[in-house]
C-alpha cells in the first residue's frame, strides 16, 4: 500500500507491505469509524493487517493476521462497536474479529478505542464465524446495528440477524 501526499506533486509518501509475500495485492481497504488514523486492509492472500496513520510519514502495520483461506473481498469495523472488524472472503466465509478481551490501553483515554493499535494482539482476538466456508463468497456487505446484509457472487443476498456485536447476544443467519 502506497500513502500519497494531498499536494499536486502526488509523490508517494510512504509505502507499506502488509504480507511477506511479494506482490500480495490489497483487495480490501477501510478506516476505522470512530478512528480515522486507524486503518484495516486485506489481501489477496487472506491477511489482515492494521495500519497506524497518524502520521503519514512514519505510518505502520501495527500487526497482521491470516484470517481466510482465500483473498479478502471486504473488511469493515463495526460503525458503533469499537471492538468489532468484519471479514469476507473469496473462501465464503464472513468472520467477526473481536477485539473486547484485548487489555485496555494504559493511558488518560477512558475508552478502549486504541486497542487495536496495541501491537500483537494475538493472544486477545476472537475469530466468530458469521457465514461458514461456501462456494459462493461474500462480495460485500454493510452493518447497522446488529444487522450484516451480505450479497453473493451469484446475487444472493444474505442476512444475518442478532449478531453478537454488544455481551449476552445470540445470532441467527438466514
Amino acid at each position: 500500500m502506497t500513502i500519497f501526499s494531498a499536494t499536486p506533486s502526488l509523490d508517494p509518501i510512504k509505502t507499506l507491505i502488509p504480507s511477506k509475500k511479494t506482490l500480495d495485492p490489497i483487495t480490501a481497504l477501510c478506516s476505522h469509524p470512530a478512528q480515522s488514523n486507524l486503518i484495516s486492509c486485506g489481501t489477496d492472500d487472506g491477511i489482515i493487517g492494521l495500519i497506524d496513520a497518524r502520521n503519514s510519514r512514519s505510518a505502520s502495520i501495527t500487526s497482521t493476521y491470516m484470517v481466510a483461506k482465500k483473498g479478502i473481498t471486504q473488511v469493515m469495523f463495526h460503525p458503533t462497536s469499537n471492538d468489532s472488524l468484519l471479514v469476507s472472503s473469496l473462501d465464503g466465509t464472513l468472520q467477526r474479529i473481536d477485539a473486547s478481551g484485548a487489555p485496555v490501553a494504559v493511558g488518560t483515554r477512558p475508552q478502549k478505542d486504541v486497542i487495536w493499535l496495541e501491537g500483537d494482539l494475538a493472544n486477545s482476538l476472537r475469530l466468530e464465524s458469521i457465514r461458514n466456508d461456501s462456494i459462493y463468497p461474500i462480495i460485500s456487505f454493510d452493518i447497522h446495528s446488529d444487522t450484516v446484509v451480505g450479497c453473493s457472487s451469484i446475487g444472493m443476498v444474505s442476512l444475518y440477524q442478532q449478531l453478537p456485536f454488544h455481551p449476552n447476544t445470540q445470532y441467527n443467519g438466514r
